[in-house]
């Protein structure tokens, strides 16, 4: 027990240490867990669950589970990037669909999708597009802001 709980702190730390080293970024941190909330109002909050030799990053309310430190790790910072964007589908308000888009050779690519089990299928759909951008890539992808995220 002791073991795992400094386990679980080493890798925490680990990823704090990273975002202390990050202009402007802020976080909350729990024995448990790290969150980042959206930065802007474009963006959307990034959050990396320690479970104990698996963890859990989410990005909004889209749940990715990993038994590898180094692709939590990689996970988690790909969320505060502007090389993924997430796009929530609502209806009647309502998110139902989350849609993880990666920025490959000049497209848009959907990565991973998760949702809701029941929808009100009747309801008009509308979408919304969010993008982090504390961690930016040199081969910019469209910014959701600036309006050339289309997709």
């Amino acid at each position: 027990m002791v073991i795992t709980v400094l386990f679980h702190m080493r890798f925490l730390d680990q990823i704090t240490t990273r975002l202390d080293s990050m202009v402007g970024v802020r976080y909350e941190r729990e024995p448990d867990r790290v969150i980042v909330p959206a930065a802007r109002p474009a963006g959307f909050a990034v959050r990396i669950i320690d479970h104990g030799g698996s963890w859990t990053i989410l990005y909004d309310e889209h749940e990715i589970t990993t038994r590898e430190a180094d692709e939590a790790a990689n996970t988690f910072f790909l969320g505060l990037s502007d090389r993924i964007r997430l796009v929530l589908t609502k209806r009647r308000g309502k998110t139902y669909r989350w849609t993880v888009q990666i920025f490959d050779n000049g497209d848009w690519v959907v990565d991973d999708e998760s949702r809701r089990v029941w929808i009100p299928f009747w309801q008009p759909t509308t979408r919304i597009v969010r993008q982090n951008n504390l961690l930016r890539d040199r081969n910019q992808a469209p910014d959701a802001e600036s309006g050339n995220a289309q997709g």
